[in-house]
């Protein structure tokens, strides 16, 4: 069995006594110094997933798709008489169809094998890191035929 320093004990219990009234944010034991062992979520550490460890963003890395929308107008003029003249016109909104899927945020993981969130059997809930939603002013193409007389 191995025990750590009375000197690291005295410390780290420093560091768990934690104050929201008092102005360094401590007891009354005051701040830690030295060698300890620190908490998860701290003053100088707040971790990034629960239960890991590691304090701050280690790296990003942003991954899919950009948000992409064409859209096409073709138009013909056609001249009746003098200053008359016809205008026949196509717009294709989202041209491509292409399909824009909603940002994910608030990734969560969970160990409770009852939440309905995390148990994919019974299909009632999606997870949080399914991507199920659309998003954009028109999720499908769109075509509309527009004539016009100019005079």
């Amino acid at each position: 069995m191995y025990t750590l320093p009375q000197a690291i004990i005295d410390e780290t219990v420093k560091a768990f006594s934690v104050s929201a009234t008092s102005a360094s944010g401590y007891s009354n034991l005051g701040p830690p110094s030295g060698k300890y062992l620190a908490p998860a979520d701290g003053i100088d550490c707040i971790e990034t997933i629960r239960g890991e460890g590691k304090c701050g963003l280690q790296s990003l890395i942003v991954q899919g798709p950009l948000f992409k929308q064409f859209d096409l107008s073709l138009v013909k003029r056609v001249d009746i008489v003098g200053r008359i003249s016809a205008e026949f016109r196509l717009d294709a909104l989202n041209v491509f169809d292409n399909v824009n899927f909603t940002p994910v945020s608030g990734m969560t993981s969970s160990t409770n094998n009852t939440n309905t969130e995390f148990n994919r059997q019974s299909g009632s809930a999606p997870a949080r890191y399914e991507v199920n939603a659309l998003t954009g002013v028109n999720t499908a193409r769109v075509l509309q035929l527009v004539s016009r007389i100019r005079w």
